[in-house]
């Protein structure tokens, strides 16, 4: 058991690691679009760039790591992350920064498939909505650590400094991989690319809808937050600090969203009464709402439910079909994830403030929840056997 928490910690801090690089153009949101004379929805689709990849790549991510290893496979996306972000902090053009951000993007895909797999792997059926909650809420964390670092050294060394930081964060997480064994997965029976089929299928989908959708409405709370306090007079520092403190209480609150989870065995409770309180908060931001009180009741209830969403892959998935499965389950979401933030750039652009951004964002939350209640009905039908024990070596 000890040997699985301390795999997690080290998957924790790769998890962190990529989220601090994929928020670095929203914390520097306004500086980039200074920087190459782009609008909202060029900013948009920068941002949008780092997620894009997982809709191609997703699923052979998931087949490679079954052909060469969970962990080689994570280690040779850290250095698609680490070759991603020198080609953007070393690159003046704007076709360039688009290049560097796809090939990260692709890197961060590799270790987003392959450690939830890990992940599931070592905690299905014992504390799954608890170690999601620890493993999911890395990414919260690492995004508060960009929002308020990454002016911070952008204000002190420019904009190539903040990005050149991201690679070294990137390269540190590589050291401790290669440096670190980890547990090794769960035995799994039969094919080795066995495909989920029938109900199994549509609830993988449908946990995929949710996911996507649940983190493309609240990341628009990171992507176009700032600029929206800027718009509003407040400096990018103090409006990136203030934005980051949503994402700190994010990661308390994931982790004893998912222990309540667990305990109470009402996991649907935490996801829909959370939800539909997040979406009441994001708008009233949207209208006017600034106070740190109202960011530390957002940061609330974006965590509590995202043990219980990450837990949906366990009950959907055998343990032969991980590996698929959970290609299939981030290639919809990457969908998702990758359309979001453009579309908001482009609502912007439209409505002439960066509130229609949040506003959007409480209508993705409010989808979500459809794709929750669609997959509860479907996979109640979905049989699986009980999970079997891991080697912790």
């Amino acid at each position: 058991m000890a040997r699985r928490w301390q795999g997690l910690a080290l998957l924790f801090t790769l998890r962190a690691t990529m989220a601090f690089q994929f928020a670095t153009v929203g914390a520097l949101g306004p500086l980039v679009q200074e920087s190459f004379a782009v609008d909202a929805a060029g900013l948009g689709l920068l941002i949008g760039l780092y997620v894009a990849p997982g809709i191609a790549v997703s699923l052979p991510g998931g087949l490679f790591g079954k052909r060469f290893g969970d962990v080689r496979v994570i280690g040779a996306g850290l250095c698609l992350m680490i070759a991603g972000g020198m080609l953007m902090s070393l690159a003046s053009g704007w076709g360039l920064q688009l290049a560097g951000r796809v090939l990260a993007g692709a890197g961060g895909v590799f270790l987003n498939v392959l450690m939830t797999k890990m992940v599931t792997d070592w905690f299905a059926g014992r504390e799954i909505a608890t170690a999601m909650a620890s493993f999911v809420n890395a990414w919260p964390g690492g995004i508060a650590l960009a929002l308020v670092a990454q002016p911070m050294v952008a204000e002190a060394g420019g904009l190539v400094a903040a990005q050149a930081l991201a690679v070294a964060l990137s390269a540190a997480g590589l050291i401790w991989l290669l440096l670190q064994p980890l547990p090794e997965a769960l035995a799994q029976a039969g094919p080795v690319r066995a495909w989920p089929a029938g109900r199994g299928l549509a609830a993988i989908l449908l946990a995929g809808c949710v996911w996507g959708l649940y983190n493309g409405g609240f990341a628009l709370l990171l992507s176009f937050g700032p600029t929206l306090m800027v718009e509003r007079g407040t400096a990018l520092v103090e409006a990136s600090r203030a934005v980051s403190l949503v994402f700190w209480v994010i990661a308390v609150f994931g982790v004893l969203g998912g222990a309540l989870a667990d305990r109470t065995g009402r996991p649907g409770l935490v996801l829909v009464g959370a939800t539909l309180v997040q979406a009441v908060l994001l708008l009233v931001f949207a209208s006017g709402g600034s106070s740190v009180a109202l960011l530390l009741a957002i940061g609330v209830m974006v965590g509590l439910p995202s043990g219980p969403i990450m837990a949906m892959p366990a009950r959907a998935l055998a343990p032969a079909e991980r590996s698929v499965g959970m290609g299939l389950f981030y290639t919809v979401y990457y969908l998702w994830f990758a359309l979001i933030p453009p579309a908001a750039g482009a609502a912007i652009e439209v409505a002439g403030t960066a509130a229609a951004a949040l506003v959007l964002g409480a209508g993705l939350l409010m989808t979500s929840l459809a794709c929750a209640a669609g997959f509860e009905g479907v996979v109640r039908g979905v049989k699986r056997p009980a999970p079997q024990a891991g080697s912790t070596r």
